[in-house]
């Protein structure tokens, strides 16, 4: 299913109340009832934008804390891949060759299946300790890339628990019953004037907009181009490899490839199975 961009959700949302604004007529007389349907009214909005802040302000602090482990996680390859100049170029190779298919395979799954990569992880661990090291120096650095290892899974048991802490169905609905109670007011309220239709409009459309982004921050693609490809891109550049990329970010409009910061030559996978099945997977060449 190719990912809808905000904006056009935006724009169909607008459109439709728009729409019913000026069909909807709602009843304006005075009574009594009228008093008690602004309090609830005014309760619901209270509730709708305490609960939207606080839902807000968590999945933004979900996300930037997987962002910093991420980035540390690059780190910590970057610095296996330095440390490994210490050996033979055979070794290294080896070393390079591991970082790749690691990358790949944490790459392949989604970001809450992250903590697949163990096994992955767990062949880079062996394929380490059987280096043969030859000087003092070379104990000491082979030491240093087991203990950058040993971070890195620990880092991807961290990731994959906060990436698998998503919002509940109790949450969403909650949400979606205060607005809905908010969106249902207003229409009780529409007089038919072209000021009330417009004012109807726009809350209805901004009350809408943030119901996108805590979506998209749920969901961890909210700009995840930013935080995570322009970074892997430019981790891949400073190991001496080619950037990959799963080619579904790009066939359903999660990622536009051609604004990729710094990116002229990419790998991209593509899977002909439905995830997770990764049989069959072809990798073709990208020159931009």
């Amino acid at each position: 299913m190719k990912k809808i961009p905000i904006y056009l959700k935006l724009l169909i949302v607008f459109v439709l109340v728009v729409l019913l604004s000026a069909f909807v007529k709602g009843k304006s007389s005075f009574d009594f009832s009228q008093i008690v349907a602004y309090v609830i009214l005014i309760i619901t909005v209270f509730s709708f934008g305490l609960f939207m802040m606080f839902s807000l302000e968590n999945r933004k602090e979900r996300i930037n804390s997987i962002k910093n482990s991420l980035r540390k996680q690059d780190a910590h390859l970057f610095n296996i891949h330095q440390f490994s100049k210490y050996f033979e170029a055979s070794v290294t190779q080896k070393i390079v060759n591991h970082i790749d298919s690691f990358l790949m395979t944490q790459i392949d799954y989604k970001i809450e299946d992250i903590d697949i990569s163990s096994e992955s992880l767990a062949e880079f661990f062996d394929m380490v300790r059987q280096i043969e090291t030859k000087t003092e120096e070379q104990k000491e650095v082979k030491t240093r890339i087991l203990d950058n290892l040993e971070n890195i899974s620990l880092i991807i048991k961290e990731v994959s628990f906060k990436a698998m802490d998503k919002m509940s169905k109790y949450e969403w609905v909650s949400l979606l019953a205060l607005f809905f109670v908010i969106i249902f007011g207003l229409f009780y309220e529409n007089t038919n004037s072209f000021i009330c239709i417009l004012m109807i409009s726009i809350i209805a459309t901004a009350l809408a907009l943030l119901l996108f982004i805590l979506r998209e921050l749920d969901t961890l693609h909210w700009q995840e181009q930013n935080w995570i490809w322009n970074p892997l891109t430019n981790l891949f550049k400073e190991l001496g490899l080619t950037p990959y990329f799963p080619e579904i970010i790009f066939t359903t409009n999660r990622v536009a490839i051609g604004k990729i910061k710094g990116l002229t030559k990419a790998r991209i996978a593509v899977y002909k199975y439905p995830y997770p099945d990764f049989r069959g997977k072809k990798i073709r060449i990208v020159k931009l």
